[in-house]
């Protein structure tokens, strides 16, 4: 469970310490169960990643992170595709997996503290809609109004931000 959290710490200072140039390998006590498995097992969930139809690849933000994540620690990357965000966790609670990215609001909504815990934020998103060519819609005040109807996926992130504020 700790894995969670100090992976996913150390995956908030990569992105400080990859632009140094060639920053010295120095051994970290946080990582060292991942160092001596060789491999850090991260956990997807659908929409996290996408994968190209040919090659079978998987690709995105997340992916990427995870990947340098692991070449930064010197070990291999295991990424494990799951279909919602309740089978993710459920890996993490059974230790297949060694971390997953995760908003507080689904880690809440989940009730994943029983799998891990949560590091300091890696990334922001911003959030908007989409509207036909020719709208008069221009921005969330014009749409947030009665008798304007806006389809949102449930229990998503987006939507429950956007139905918070």
């Amino acid at each position: 469970m700790k894995k969670l959290l100090l992976a996913v710490a150390f995956a908030a200072t990569l992105s400080v310490t990859a632009t140094s140039g060639q920053a010295q390998q120095i051994p970290d006590p946080r990582v060292a169960d991942l160092v001596q498995a060789g491999k850090i097992r991260v956990g997807l969930f659908l929409p996290q990643f996408s994968k190209d139809a040919v090659t079978g690849e998987l690709k995105g933000v997340r992916v990427e992170i995870a990947r340098a994540l692991a070449a930064r620690i010197g070990v291999q990357v295991v990424l494990l595709e799951h279909p919602t965000p309740p089978a993710a966790v459920a890996c993490l609670k059974t230790s297949a997996c060694d971390f997953l990215f995760m908003s507080l609001d689904l880690f809440m909504s989940l009730d994943a503290r029983a799998a891990g815990d949560l590091s300091p934020p890696v990334f922001q998103f911003d959030f908007t809609l989409l509207v036909p060519a020719g709208s008069a819609i221009r921005g969330v005040a014009d749409a947030d109004r009665l008798g304007v109807r806006i389809a949102a996926i449930r229990n998503h992130s987006s939507t429950n931000e956007l139905s918070r504020l």
